[in-house]
């Protein structure tokens, strides 16, 4: 098993499903070059799962209990995000 450090683009929506290698472990996330990137240890011969991730604005209703908060970030203005992983059900 060979990890690695990649980076994919997480898009300004409520939740988001982006297809991982399994067992991918959630870094950070940041803006970077105007749009939000979130930063994964992966092994990358490993096979693709959907995960999902809810992004929420500080101050807007969050959901499921079934959570784990991954990174919050900046979008280099004023306001402020907050990016989870739903652990349980569908998004």
């Amino acid at each position: 098993m060979m990890r690695m450090v990649y980076k994919y683009d997480l898009p300004f929506a409520d939740v988001v499903t982006i297809s991982l290698p399994h067992g991918a472990q959630m870094l950070h996330v940041a803006i970077q070059a105007g749009e939000p990137r979130l930063w994964v240890l992966v092994d990358p011969a490993a096979p693709l799962e959907p995960r999902h991730f809810r992004v929420a604005g500080t101050g807007h209703p969050i959901g499921s209990p079934h959570l784990r908060h991954i990174s919050t970030f900046l979008d280099g203005g004023a306001l402020v995000f907050h990016v989870f992983e739903i652990l349980l059900g569908e998004p």
